[in-house]
């Protein structure tokens, strides 16, 4: 997942944009894996994965332009996105497996951004705390479905 889409964190506002980025990111690859005539067995988790991720953009979207207005300026230091990058490649039949554990990978990824995240908001947003974690705990069920 090494892209420059993702913007750098450095405030709590760009924290906010790297998790949209984030779920922009997974919905494009659950929609990738759908449409995937071999995959044909995993189409409904990974339609199921992909509602969830849009869902979940939709209210980091929301929390962020009805709720964070006098706050996104909020420094953010401990916070590095490269940490929660990594590499996807395209999907190929031969390659199920991987692909599965590439999904699970992500999955696992995007949890321990939410777990990181959520307990840095916690001194800044305590509602955008609790979102985060329920995201982190999410992505970990999400592990158990593919």
């Amino acid at each position: 997942m090494k892209n420059s889409n993702f913007p750098q964190i450095n405030t709590f506002g760009s924290m906010m944009r790297y998790a949209i980025t984030l779920e922009e990111f997974m919905i494009e690859s659950y929609s990738k894996a759908t449409l995937h005539p071999e995959f044909r067995d995993k189409k409904d988790i990974f339609q199921n994965l992909h509602k969830k991720h849009q869902k979940n953009k939709k209210r980091l979207e929301n929390a962020l332009r009805l709720k964070l207005n006098e706050i996104t300026i909020e420094p953010v230091t401990s916070l590095k996105g490269d940490d929660y990058l990594l590499e996807i490649g395209d999907i190929t039949a031969e390659e199920l497996i991987d692909t599965i554990d590439t999904f699970k990978k992500l999955e696992e990824t995007c949890s321990g951004f939410y777990k990181d995240s959520a307990d840095y908001s916690l001194v800044i947003a305590r509602e955008i705390s609790r979102l985060f974690s329920r995201f982190a705990k999410d992505n970990s069920k999400n592990i158990g479905l593919l």
